[in-house]
């Protein structure tokens, strides 16, 4: 009915930042965007690098004996830290 008229029929749904945020955690692809399709890519590419960032850093931190008392504080503020934008997230979502 509206391809023939010209016109296209857009309904608005305003969700806020953090669902936003959300669904582009969990986008893998949307139809008819050339650059959105590598997306689940990229984001996968990107997790997996963090993660090898954070278990050589570990690996490479217990190895210096200087510097343990800063790396055990630096390890509890970060994942206090992060844990606390874990339930901030899955409170206000």
């Amino acid at each position: 009915m509206f391809f023939q008229e010209g016109r296209i029929k857009v309904d608005e749904a305003r969700t806020g930042f953090w669902p936003v945020v959300n669904s582009l955690h969990a986008l893998m692809r949307l139809p008819s965007a050339p650059f959105i399709s590598v997306w689940g890519v990229y984001n996968e590419i990107c997790t997996w690098v963090v993660l090898f960032s954070a278990g050589s850093g570990v690996y490479l931190w217990t190895r210096r004996q200087k510097e343990r008392l800063i790396g055990w504080l630096m390890l509890a503020v970060g994942s206090g830290a992060s844990l606390l934008f874990m339930l901030y997230v899955g409170w206000r979502g």
